[in-house]
């Protein structure tokens, strides 16, 4: 299991995801680093799944200043229609602050969509991820519980507004 989980308010964005990298079917490191910071810190790119074909993106962002995440995003899902990905699928995020706003978004190549999400407005109470360590399998779970407690039900294919 490879995963990034990604909690968006209106003041504050998180980027959780575990260690494991893959190519294809087969892992290659449980130690990963998943996500880079680029445009000067003001954005994440966040991958997981077959980490070569993230951590090429990745590269390819890393010299890129003047594009929005949804930009960026709708180029990775123009570039993925000429990939033969097959069993091989990724996912890639791209968020941060642009334009004063906390803004995500997402190409899934397993459903071959993007998302696009802007954090709600209004007042929310801050939500804490705490218990540590977990193993991978439940972290998900405890994840979906919190939010759940606020009204959120999360889906590992979509985002969500915290």
């Amino acid at each position: 299991m490879s995963f990034i989980t990604i909690v968006a308010s209106t003041k504050f964005i998180t980027v959780m995801s575990d260690g494991r990298a893959s190519r294809g079917n087969v892992v290659v490191a449980e130690d990963m680093k998943k996500f880079i910071f680029i445009n000067e810190g003001k954005l994440f790119v966040a991958i997981a799944g077959d980490y070569e074909y993230g951590s090429t993106f990745q590269e390819i962002f890393k010299t890129i200043d003047n594009f929005s995440p949804k930009e960026m995003i709708e180029g990775v899902y123009n570039k993925a229609q000429t990939l033969d990905i097959d069993a091989r699928s990724f996912t890639i995020s791209i968020g941060g602050v642009q334009d004063n706003k906390i803004t995500v978004s997402m190409y899934d190549s397993d459903t071959n969509k993007t998302y696009h999400r802007e954090p709600l407005e209004g007042n929310y109470d801050p939500i804490f991820f705490g218990e540590f360590p977990l193993p991978p399998e439940q972290m998900h779970q405890m994840f979906a519980n919190i939010l759940s407690k606020y009204e959120t039900f999360p889906s590992h294919r979509q985002f969500w507004n915290a």
